[in-house]
């Protein structure tokens, strides 16, 4: 999580939207979570909240969250990103419209805009993994370039194809026995959450919250180690993800990264060639490119 914190503050203080680009998958899909009247992206888990929630999580709300989050082996995911820094009193903020296909293991799919909402002219990117190479493409500049998965994954631009996203990449692949065997269950779930809470004595609380007329239940995880606090904002009837946030500290700033899921699809059909990346005719390839607003 730490590794996203210094691109933030290299984005910040220029607006990001989201301009559609072509849909990465034309089939239905099967399953969507839609979510309406979500409280505004400002006003989620504010930290003089949170520092009152409770040492006692919901274990078995987060079990049945983590199944729903983890239960199919792809999603696609439409969220509204917002990177903010504080320091010395003033706040600067960048915001990314972000819609990626994720696939375990390793396999995305993500349109990036910068800009401001309705606007022309915002810079787009697309960013592709195969599991094995990722391409990063600028349809601007006719250019893209070519890197390892594992480079991408370590650098500060992983956390702009979704927070979400980029987190169900990380932790899919530990739950893909349970999709084997089909016992990935709220029971099961809770059994290896709650040993992984006595083995390795994590900082998580909890608590129900109101936040503009509507009941959630926030979860917050703290790594002293690394600095960071990482928040989830519940919906508890669908028991899924509504927004994710990120508190740290870098370079004195302090750093907040949120995440508003706007739309989430269960096991979408995607196309033979969805993960792979063929470049238009025209296109240069370059040593590097960074996703950057401007």
């Amino acid at each position: 999580m730490q590794k996203w914190i210094p691109q933030v503050i290299t984005i910040l203080g220029v607006t990001v939207a989201f301009s559609a680009l072509p849909p990465v998958a034309q089939a239905q899909p099967s399953q969507t979570v839609q979510v309406q009247s979500q409280p505004s992206i400002d006003n989620t888990t504010a930290p003089e909240a949170n520092s009152q929630l409770s040492n006692q999580p919901d274990l078995a709300l987060l079990a049945k969250t983590v199944a729903n989050f983890v239960k199919s082996e792809r999603y696609q995911t439409e969220s509204e990103l917002q990177l903010n820094a504080t320091s010395s009193g003033t706040t600067v903020r960048s915001s990314a419209q972000v819609k990626t296909l994720a696939q375990s293991p390793q396999q995305f799919r993500s349109e990036i805009t910068f800009g401001t909402p309705g606007s022309s002219g915002g810079r787009r990117y697309l960013v592709v993994s195969n599991g094995k190479q990722v391409w990063i493409y600028r349809p601007d500049l006719k250019q893209y370039a070519v890197s390892d998965y594992a480079s991408f994954n370590k650098s500060d631009n992983s956390f702009l194809i979704g927070m979400s996203s980029s987190l169900f990449l990380e932790i899919a692949p530990e739950f893909k026995p349970l999709r084997v065997q089909g016992s990935i269950s709220d029971q099961k779930i809770r059994e290896i959450l709650a040993e992984m809470l006595r083995s390795e004595k994590t900082n998580l609380k909890g608590d129900r919250r109101s936040i503009e007329g509507r009941d959630y239940y926030v979860y917050e995880y703290t790594d002293t180690k690394e600095g960071y606090t990482i928040n989830a904002l519940v919906a508890p009837d669908q028991a899924t993800v509504e927004q994710i946030r990120i508190v740290s500290q870098s370079e004195g700033v302090d750093v907040v990264i949120n995440e508003k899921i706007l739309r989430r699809v269960e096991n979408p059909a995607i196309a033979p060639d969805t993960f792979n990346f063929s470049p238009p005719q025209g296109a240069k390839k370059v040593k590097s490119i960074s996703l950057e607003p401007f």
